[in-house]
């Protein structure tokens, strides 16, 4: 930024901002390789961002879910991300949901690393999401005409969207962080989103499986300040706050394996739905209430946004919007 050059000569120190996007190279006779930013540097990104912010509201990338960018303001660079539950509350729809809005409506490049589902179960959903068509329709292969032609609408709109789909089981840590280097430096991305920590690969399996996981959430932390954009990554919780017979809200200590994975995490939200009342299954037709807690945030506010799950449609909607939009 042009002000912060001129105040920056005009303090009397002989100091040379560098460019923006520069970097200081270390000396070639220097027998330790490191890099450094001076303070100029950082200083003008740190406002760049500081001004964007002003313009949009949000400083990281929206999630589509405005209480939610509201307290976060988004997803943030080099951001470490968990979205824990227990299974079949909707870790996978949540994400392909702001996947989905990050690449269809941002147009932002993003990825999808799926470990347990191939690529095309991943585009049924989306495809449901967007079209409003039962998942189950389409499965089974009963779809109305008129159902057919929005589902062949959404894909047609989606021919183009920069969202990219790596389905790969038992995916090994190193494997994953050379193919998400390589989507960041050939694809652009933007965002990575994968789906889950329990189905990463360590190389060493001789290890104990907590300290596995250790290195496996230290290395994806490193990996979203390496390639300076948020990862997020789905998290199965453990089954405690089931044992006592109430159905607890999940807190950190549920997350599985280790605690560091709560320890090198920049955010973690958790899923949590609502039992419904006994006499109301008609109302669970209509969706399910499913509080999203935001449990940590390093960098800001904690709190609890209320969703509901149309499950039909594998989707998420704010609780306010009562149905469909």
């Amino acid at each position: 930024m042009p002000e912060i050059q001129d105040d920056l000569k005009m303090s009397g120190c002989d100091f040379e901002v560098i460019p923006k996007d520069g970097m200081e190279q270390p000396d070639p006779q220097n027998r330790e390789d490191f890099n450094y930013n001076a303070i100029g540097n950082v200083l003008a990104r740190t406002l760049d961002r500081i001004e964007d912010a002003h313009k949009t509201k949000l400083s990281g990338l929206p999630t589509g879910f405005d209480e939610l960018d509201t307290l976060t303001s988004g997803f943030q660079p080099s951001d470490f991300v968990i979205i824990g539950s227990r299974p079949s509350v909707g870790k996978t729809t949540l994400a392909l949901n702001m996947a989905a809005h990050i690449a269809i409506r941002e147009r932002c490049p993003a990825a999808f690393f799926s470990l347990e589902m191939p690529d095309t179960a991943i585009a049924q959903r989306l495809i449901s999401s967007e079209a409003l068509v039962e998942g189950e329709k389409m499965r089974k292969g009963s779809l109305t005409a008129d159902e057919l032609g929005k589902v062949n609408g959404v894909a047609k709109m989606m021919t183009d969207v920069p969202l990219f789909i790596v389905d790969k089981p038992a995916i090994k840590i190193f494997e994953l962080r050379a193919m998400a280097r390589s989507l960041r430096s050939q694809k652009n991305v933007q965002i990575i989103f994968i789906d889950y920590l329990g189905l990463i690969s360590h190389e060493n399996n001789t290890m104990p499986r907590h300290e596995q996981m250790s290195e496996i959430s230290r290395t994806l932390k490193s990996l979203a300040m390496e390639l300076k954009i948020p990862i997020v990554v789905l998290c199965q919780l453990n089954r405690e706050m089931e044992r006592s017979g109430r159905n607890q809200p999940p807190t950190l200590a549920n997350i599985r394996d280790s605690g560091s994975i709560e320890q090198d995490a920049d955010l973690v939200m958790f899923l949590h739905q609502k039992p419904p009342p006994e006499n109301e299954e008609g109302e669970v037709a209509k969706g399910i209430p499913t509080e999203l807690i935001v449990a940590k945030h390093r960098n800001g506010l904690t709190g609890m946004i209320e969703l509901l799950m149309q499950p039909k449609y594998r989707r998420f909607v704010p609780l306010r919007q009562g149905g469909l939009s």
